[in-house]
């Protein structure tokens, strides 16, 4: 029978490390900085990016993950990586969403479960409604990043629906 090795010693993968270290410095710098991580599936990216979360000291840390839609035609789940990313600061009642305009607020309500009064709509994927939700977005890193790094980690972007790709081209613009 064949198992899988784990270690709890990061081996291999020093020069990439460093390389998101760097990128961590310069955010912390205030020079935002974008960092794309491929290679083909089991090289050890999840892990990479693991010791590099555990060797970071005062920053946001927002991880999500893409979901794999197959081959089913059954649609996408729009920026189901993003919402996977901010879900614990919903959860946890993260006092920004508090700080937030109350446009912003209101755009991101209707794409994050747990933020609505009751009284927001669907999201809207006509331009100007996608560009509200991802200027709202935006304000939201923002105010995190008043408070110190924040690192923004989307898993899996080939399986990311366009809306999530959009938002990321978005932000990486803008930053």
């Amino acid at each position: 029978m064949l198992g899988r090795l784990t270690s709890n010693h990061f081996v291999g993968r020093v020069g990439e490390l460093a390389e998101l270290e760097l990128a961590s410095r310069e955010a912390s710098a205030g020079r935002p900085a974008l960092v794309l991580l491929g290679g083909d599936s089991g090289v050890g990216k999840t892990r990479l990016v693991g010791e590099f979360v555990q060797r970071l000291d005062d920053a946001t840390v927002l991880r999500g993950e893409s979901v794999e839609q197959g081959d089913q035609g059954d649609g996408e789940l729009p920026y189901a990586p993003l919402l996977s990313a901010l879900r614990p600061l919903v959860r946890e009642r993260h006092p920004v969403f508090g700080e937030l305009s109350q446009a912003s607020r209101s755009q991101l309500a209707m794409l994050i479960p747990g933020l609505s009064d009751g009284t927001a709509s669907e999201p809207r994927d006509d331009p100007p409604g996608q560009l509200r939700l991802f200027e709202a977005l935006l304000e939201l890193i923002e105010l995190l990043a008043e408070g110190g790094p924040v690192v923004l980690i989307l898993e899996d972007m080939h399986w990311a629906d366009r809306s999530t790709r959009t938002f990321t081209t978005f932000l990486a613009r803008r930053r």
